[in-house]
Protein backbone atom coordinates (compact mmCIF):
# COMPACT_ATOMS: atom_id res chain seq x y z
CA UNK A 1 0.00 0.00 0.00
CA UNK A 2 2.91 2.32 0.68
CA UNK A 3 4.00 1.99 -2.94
CA UNK A 4 0.48 2.80 -4.11
CA UNK A 5 0.24 6.01 -2.08
CA UNK A 6 1.64 8.70 -4.35
CA UNK A 7 0.17 12.00 -5.46
CA UNK A 8 2.74 12.29 -8.24
CA UNK A 9 1.39 11.83 -11.75
CA UNK A 10 3.66 9.87 -14.05
CA UNK A 11 3.45 8.32 -17.50
CA UNK A 12 0.88 10.88 -18.67
CA UNK A 13 -0.38 9.59 -22.02
CA UNK A 14 -0.28 12.33 -24.66
CA UNK A 15 -1.97 12.52 -28.05
CA UNK A 16 -0.20 15.01 -30.34
CA UNK A 17 -1.24 16.80 -33.50
CA UNK A 18 1.79 18.54 -35.05
CA UNK A 19 0.51 20.71 -37.89
CA UNK A 20 3.82 22.54 -38.21
CA UNK A 21 6.14 19.52 -38.62
CA UNK A 22 9.18 21.75 -38.25
CA UNK A 23 12.49 21.35 -36.48
CA UNK A 24 11.34 23.44 -33.51
CA UNK A 25 8.03 21.58 -33.17
CA UNK A 26 9.88 18.26 -33.11
CA UNK A 27 12.31 19.67 -30.54
CA UNK A 28 9.32 20.77 -28.48
CA UNK A 29 7.85 17.26 -28.52
CA UNK A 30 11.22 15.76 -27.56
CA UNK A 31 11.50 18.26 -24.72
CA UNK A 32 8.13 17.18 -23.34
CA UNK A 33 9.03 13.49 -23.44
CA UNK A 34 12.46 14.07 -21.89
CA UNK A 35 10.83 15.75 -18.88
CA UNK A 36 9.97 12.24 -17.63
CA UNK A 37 6.31 12.98 -16.96
CA UNK A 38 4.84 12.46 -20.42
CA UNK A 39 4.62 9.55 -22.82
CA UNK A 40 3.48 9.89 -26.43
CA UNK A 41 0.48 7.66 -27.04
CA UNK A 42 -0.08 8.67 -30.65
CA UNK A 43 0.59 11.29 -33.32
CA UNK A 44 -2.68 12.23 -34.98
CA UNK A 45 -3.63 14.01 -38.19
CA UNK A 46 -6.77 15.82 -36.98
CA UNK A 47 -8.19 17.53 -33.90
CA UNK A 48 -11.10 15.07 -33.99
CA UNK A 49 -8.75 12.11 -33.51
CA UNK A 50 -7.07 13.84 -30.55
CA UNK A 51 -10.49 14.42 -28.96
CA UNK A 52 -11.33 10.75 -29.50
CA UNK A 53 -8.15 9.68 -27.70
CA UNK A 54 -9.16 11.82 -24.72
CA UNK A 55 -12.76 10.63 -24.66
CA UNK A 56 -11.74 6.96 -24.88
CA UNK A 57 -9.21 7.33 -22.01
CA UNK A 58 -6.35 6.35 -24.28
CA UNK A 59 -4.73 9.70 -23.55
CA UNK A 60 -5.03 12.14 -20.66
CA UNK A 61 -3.63 15.11 -22.53
CA UNK A 62 -3.89 16.36 -26.09
CA UNK A 63 -1.39 18.83 -27.58
CA UNK A 64 -2.03 20.68 -30.84
CA UNK A 65 0.86 22.56 -32.45
CA UNK A 66 -0.27 25.17 -34.97
CA UNK A 67 1.21 25.42 -38.50
CA UNK A 68 3.05 28.69 -37.83
CA UNK A 69 4.78 27.49 -34.64
CA UNK A 70 8.40 27.77 -35.84
CA UNK A 71 7.88 30.83 -38.01
CA UNK A 72 6.43 32.88 -35.17
CA UNK A 73 9.17 31.83 -32.75
CA UNK A 74 11.93 32.66 -35.20
CA UNK A 75 10.33 36.03 -35.86
CA UNK A 76 10.17 36.75 -32.12
CA UNK A 77 6.36 36.78 -31.98
CA UNK A 78 4.35 35.00 -29.33
CA UNK A 79 3.59 31.45 -30.43
CA UNK A 80 0.79 29.36 -28.98
CA UNK A 81 -0.24 25.75 -28.64
CA UNK A 82 -3.57 24.24 -27.67
CA UNK A 83 -3.86 21.61 -24.97
CA UNK A 84 -6.89 19.41 -24.35
CA UNK A 85 -7.28 18.05 -20.84
CA UNK A 86 -9.41 15.20 -19.52
CA UNK A 87 -11.23 17.05 -16.74
CA UNK A 88 -12.90 13.90 -15.39
CA UNK A 89 -9.73 13.39 -13.37
CA UNK A 90 -9.36 16.84 -11.85
CA UNK A 91 -6.25 16.05 -9.83
CA UNK A 92 -4.29 14.50 -12.68
CA UNK A 93 -5.36 17.28 -15.04
CA UNK A 94 -4.02 19.95 -12.71
CA UNK A 95 -0.73 18.11 -12.29
CA UNK A 96 -0.48 17.57 -16.05
CA UNK A 97 -0.95 21.27 -16.66
CA UNK A 98 1.72 22.17 -14.09
CA UNK A 99 4.20 19.69 -15.58
CA UNK A 100 3.53 21.01 -19.08
CA UNK A 101 4.16 24.57 -17.93
CA UNK A 102 7.51 23.48 -16.50
CA UNK A 103 8.38 21.73 -19.77
CA UNK A 104 7.46 24.86 -21.73
CA UNK A 105 9.63 27.03 -19.51
CA UNK A 106 12.58 24.70 -20.01
CA UNK A 107 12.01 24.61 -23.76
CA UNK A 108 11.96 28.40 -23.89
CA UNK A 109 15.28 28.48 -22.07
CA UNK A 110 16.73 26.03 -24.61
CA UNK A 111 15.62 28.27 -27.49
CA UNK A 112 17.34 31.27 -25.94
CA UNK A 113 20.46 29.23 -25.17
CA UNK A 114 20.73 28.17 -28.81
CA UNK A 115 20.18 31.79 -29.95
CA UNK A 116 17.85 30.68 -32.70
CA UNK A 117 16.10 34.04 -32.90
CA UNK A 118 16.94 36.95 -35.12
CA UNK A 119 16.54 39.23 -32.12
CA UNK A 120 16.60 37.48 -28.73
CA UNK A 121 15.15 40.50 -26.94
CA UNK A 122 11.92 40.12 -28.92
CA UNK A 123 11.22 36.56 -27.76
CA UNK A 124 7.69 36.55 -26.31
CA UNK A 125 7.49 32.91 -25.25
CA UNK A 126 4.88 30.24 -25.89
CA UNK A 127 1.35 30.64 -24.61
CA UNK A 128 -1.17 27.88 -23.89
CA UNK A 129 -4.77 27.74 -25.06
CA UNK A 130 -6.61 25.42 -22.68
CA UNK A 131 -9.57 23.22 -23.54
CA UNK A 132 -10.82 21.12 -20.63
CA UNK A 133 -13.31 18.36 -21.41
CA UNK A 134 -16.00 16.86 -19.14
CA UNK A 135 -15.19 18.97 -16.04
CA UNK A 136 -14.21 22.46 -17.26
CA UNK A 137 -13.88 23.94 -13.76
CA UNK A 138 -11.84 20.94 -12.51
CA UNK A 139 -14.15 20.48 -9.53
CA UNK A 140 -12.71 17.85 -7.20
CA UNK A 141 -16.11 16.57 -5.96
CA UNK A 142 -17.06 15.46 -9.45
CA UNK A 143 -13.89 13.36 -9.53
CA UNK A 144 -14.17 11.99 -5.97
CA UNK A 145 -17.90 11.20 -5.77
CA UNK A 146 -17.71 7.94 -7.80
CA UNK A 147 -15.00 6.74 -5.39
CA UNK A 148 -17.14 7.69 -2.39
CA UNK A 149 -20.05 5.70 -3.80
CA UNK A 150 -17.76 2.68 -4.16
CA UNK A 151 -16.54 3.14 -0.61
CA UNK A 152 -20.08 3.33 0.82
CA UNK A 153 -21.14 0.21 -1.08
CA UNK A 154 -18.18 -1.68 0.38
CA UNK A 155 -18.97 -0.50 3.93
CA UNK A 156 -22.67 -1.35 3.78
CA UNK A 157 -22.41 -4.34 1.48
CA UNK A 158 -19.27 -6.28 2.40
CA UNK A 159 -18.66 -5.42 6.07
CA UNK A 160 -22.29 -5.34 7.18
CA UNK A 161 -23.05 -8.65 5.43
CA UNK A 162 -19.94 -10.28 6.88
CA UNK A 163 -20.70 -9.25 10.46
CA UNK A 164 -24.41 -10.06 10.19
CA UNK A 165 -23.71 -13.70 9.29
CA UNK A 166 -20.85 -14.14 11.75
CA UNK A 167 -23.08 -12.74 14.48
CA UNK A 168 -25.22 -15.87 14.11
CA UNK A 169 -22.18 -17.94 15.08
CA UNK A 170 -21.41 -15.89 18.17
CA UNK A 171 -25.05 -15.84 19.31
CA UNK A 172 -25.34 -19.60 18.90
CA UNK A 173 -28.23 -19.39 16.47
CA UNK A 174 -26.47 -21.18 13.61
CA UNK A 175 -27.98 -24.53 14.65
CA UNK A 176 -31.47 -23.05 14.54
CA UNK A 177 -30.76 -21.71 11.06
CA UNK A 178 -29.66 -25.17 9.94
CA UNK A 179 -32.97 -26.65 11.09
CA UNK A 180 -34.88 -24.42 8.69
CA UNK A 181 -36.30 -26.49 5.78
CA UNK A 182 -34.49 -24.49 3.13
CA UNK A 183 -31.27 -24.95 1.19
CA UNK A 184 -28.04 -23.15 2.23
CA UNK A 185 -28.18 -21.05 -0.95
CA UNK A 186 -31.68 -19.77 -0.15
CA UNK A 187 -30.58 -19.12 3.45
CA UNK A 188 -27.63 -17.01 2.33
CA UNK A 189 -29.72 -15.13 -0.23
CA UNK A 190 -32.23 -14.32 2.49
CA UNK A 191 -29.47 -12.91 4.67
CA UNK A 192 -27.97 -10.69 1.98
CA UNK A 193 -31.12 -9.33 0.29
CA UNK A 194 -31.71 -6.62 2.95
CA UNK A 195 -28.12 -5.39 2.59
CA UNK A 196 -28.44 -5.45 -1.19
CA UNK A 197 -31.50 -3.20 -1.03
CA UNK A 198 -29.97 -0.88 1.61
CA UNK A 199 -26.71 -0.52 -0.32
CA UNK A 200 -28.49 0.13 -3.60
CA UNK A 201 -30.71 2.77 -2.01
CA UNK A 202 -27.66 4.36 -0.36
CA UNK A 203 -25.91 4.60 -3.71
CA UNK A 204 -28.94 6.09 -5.45
CA UNK A 205 -29.37 8.63 -2.64
CA UNK A 206 -25.69 9.62 -2.94
CA UNK A 207 -26.08 10.20 -6.67
CA UNK A 208 -29.24 12.29 -6.13
CA UNK A 209 -27.59 14.37 -3.40
CA UNK A 210 -24.58 14.89 -5.66
CA UNK A 211 -26.88 16.15 -8.40
CA UNK A 212 -28.46 18.62 -5.99
CA UNK A 213 -25.51 19.89 -3.97
CA UNK A 214 -22.49 19.39 -6.25
CA UNK A 215 -24.16 19.75 -9.67
CA UNK A 216 -22.93 16.33 -10.69
CA UNK A 217 -23.94 15.71 -14.30
CA UNK A 218 -25.30 12.41 -15.59
CA UNK A 219 -24.35 12.52 -19.25
CA UNK A 220 -24.70 8.79 -19.86
CA UNK A 221 -27.44 6.20 -19.59
CA UNK A 222 -29.21 5.84 -16.23
CA UNK A 223 -29.83 2.17 -17.05
CA UNK A 224 -26.09 1.67 -17.55
CA UNK A 225 -25.46 3.49 -14.27
CA UNK A 226 -27.88 1.18 -12.45
CA UNK A 227 -26.21 -1.85 -14.05
CA UNK A 228 -22.81 -0.77 -12.72
CA UNK A 229 -24.19 -0.14 -9.22
CA UNK A 230 -25.89 -3.54 -9.05
CA UNK A 231 -22.92 -5.58 -10.23
CA UNK A 232 -20.45 -3.77 -8.00
CA UNK A 233 -22.83 -4.36 -5.10
CA UNK A 234 -22.84 -8.07 -5.96
CA UNK A 235 -19.03 -7.99 -5.74
CA UNK A 236 -19.24 -6.46 -2.27
CA UNK A 237 -21.86 -8.96 -1.08
CA UNK A 238 -19.84 -11.84 -2.49
CA UNK A 239 -16.83 -10.73 -0.46
CA UNK A 240 -19.03 -10.54 2.62
CA UNK A 241 -20.33 -14.08 2.17
CA UNK A 242 -16.85 -15.47 1.51
CA UNK A 243 -15.32 -13.82 4.58
CA UNK A 244 -18.25 -14.86 6.77
CA UNK A 245 -17.70 -18.51 5.83
CA UNK A 246 -14.10 -18.26 7.09
CA UNK A 247 -14.18 -15.95 10.13
CA UNK A 248 -15.06 -17.29 13.58
CA UNK A 249 -15.89 -13.98 15.27
CA UNK A 250 -17.11 -10.50 14.42
CA UNK A 251 -13.74 -9.00 15.33
CA UNK A 252 -11.89 -11.32 12.95
CA UNK A 253 -14.53 -10.77 10.25
CA UNK A 254 -14.27 -6.99 10.55
CA UNK A 255 -10.46 -7.02 10.41
CA UNK A 256 -10.35 -9.32 7.38
CA UNK A 257 -13.07 -7.31 5.62
CA UNK A 258 -11.21 -4.02 6.12
CA UNK A 259 -7.97 -5.37 4.68
CA UNK A 260 -9.65 -7.30 1.87
CA UNK A 261 -12.16 -4.67 0.73
CA UNK A 262 -11.89 -1.15 2.16
CA UNK A 263 -8.15 -0.59 1.86
CA UNK A 264 -7.92 -1.86 -1.74
CA UNK A 265 -11.00 0.24 -2.61
CA UNK A 266 -9.37 3.33 -1.16
CA UNK A 267 -5.78 2.84 -2.34
CA UNK A 268 -5.68 0.55 -5.39
CA UNK A 269 -8.75 1.57 -7.39
CA UNK A 270 -7.76 4.99 -8.68
CA UNK A 271 -10.17 6.60 -6.18
CA UNK A 272 -7.51 8.98 -4.80
CA UNK A 273 -4.15 7.91 -6.22
CA UNK A 274 -3.62 7.56 -10.01
CA UNK A 275 -3.02 3.93 -10.97
CA UNK A 276 -0.66 4.98 -13.77
CA UNK A 277 1.70 6.46 -11.17
CA UNK A 278 2.01 3.23 -9.21
CA UNK A 279 4.83 0.69 -9.75
CA UNK A 280 4.06 -1.77 -12.52
CA UNK A 281 3.58 -4.72 -10.16
CA UNK A 282 1.03 -2.71 -8.12
CA UNK A 283 -0.80 -1.78 -11.32
CA UNK A 284 -1.19 -5.47 -12.14
CA UNK A 285 -2.42 -6.23 -8.63
CA UNK A 286 -5.06 -3.52 -9.01
CA UNK A 287 -6.81 -5.65 -11.66
CA UNK A 288 -8.14 -7.91 -8.88
CA UNK A 289 -9.81 -4.93 -7.18
CA UNK A 290 -13.40 -4.63 -8.48
CA UNK A 291 -13.60 -0.96 -7.49
CA UNK A 292 -11.05 -0.21 -10.22
CA UNK A 293 -13.57 -1.17 -12.91
CA UNK A 294 -16.57 0.32 -11.12
CA UNK A 295 -15.04 3.77 -10.52
CA UNK A 296 -13.80 3.95 -14.11
CA UNK A 297 -17.28 3.08 -15.40
CA UNK A 298 -19.01 5.51 -13.04
CA UNK A 299 -16.78 8.46 -13.97
CA UNK A 300 -17.24 7.73 -17.66
CA UNK A 301 -21.05 7.53 -17.36
CA UNK A 302 -21.46 10.61 -15.19
CA UNK A 303 -18.92 12.97 -16.76
CA UNK A 304 -18.35 11.72 -20.30
CA UNK A 305 -21.64 10.14 -21.30
CA UNK A 306 -19.84 6.96 -22.35
CA UNK A 307 -21.92 4.04 -23.61
CA UNK A 308 -21.73 0.33 -22.87
CA UNK A 309 -19.61 -0.30 -25.97
CA UNK A 310 -17.08 2.38 -24.95
CA UNK A 311 -16.26 0.55 -21.71
CA UNK A 312 -16.25 -3.11 -22.73
CA UNK A 313 -13.06 -3.93 -20.81
CA UNK A 314 -14.28 -2.42 -17.53
CA UNK A 315 -17.80 -3.84 -17.96
CA UNK A 316 -16.42 -7.32 -18.63
CA UNK A 317 -14.08 -7.07 -15.63
CA UNK A 318 -16.83 -5.94 -13.24
CA UNK A 319 -19.43 -8.44 -14.50
CA UNK A 320 -17.03 -11.37 -14.48
CA UNK A 321 -15.79 -10.46 -11.00
CA UNK A 322 -19.34 -10.29 -9.60
CA UNK A 323 -20.39 -13.61 -11.10
CA UNK A 324 -17.19 -15.35 -9.98
CA UNK A 325 -17.14 -14.09 -6.39
CA UNK A 326 -20.84 -14.83 -5.82
CA UNK A 327 -20.50 -18.33 -7.28
CA UNK A 328 -17.36 -19.17 -5.28
CA UNK A 329 -18.91 -17.81 -2.07
CA UNK A 330 -22.16 -19.73 -2.35
CA UNK A 331 -20.40 -22.98 -3.38
CA UNK A 332 -18.07 -22.72 -0.38
CA UNK A 333 -20.97 -22.09 2.00
CA UNK A 334 -22.93 -25.00 0.56
CA UNK A 335 -19.93 -27.35 0.93
CA UNK A 336 -18.52 -26.13 4.25
CA UNK A 337 -21.52 -24.46 5.84
CA UNK A 338 -21.22 -21.33 8.02
CA UNK A 339 -19.78 -23.04 11.11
Amino acid sequence: YGYAISLDVKEIQVSILDMDRSELSRDFIDSIVSSGYFRIFSSRDSVFRVDEDIKSNNASLGIIIYPDFQRRIMRGDSSSIQIILNGSNAQSSQYSLNYLMMALKRYGSEILAKKLLADITKYSGITIEEKILFNPLLKSPLYLIPGLIAFVIMVVGAIATTIAIVREKENGTVEQMKLCPISPAILIIGKIVPYFVISLLSSIIMVILSLIFFELPIKGSIIFLLYALIFFLLCALGFGILISSIAKSQQVAFTVAVFATLLPTMLLSGFVFPISSMPEIIQKISYIVPARYFISILRAILLKGSSFSDLLFDVAGLTGYAVLIIAVSIIRVMKRGID
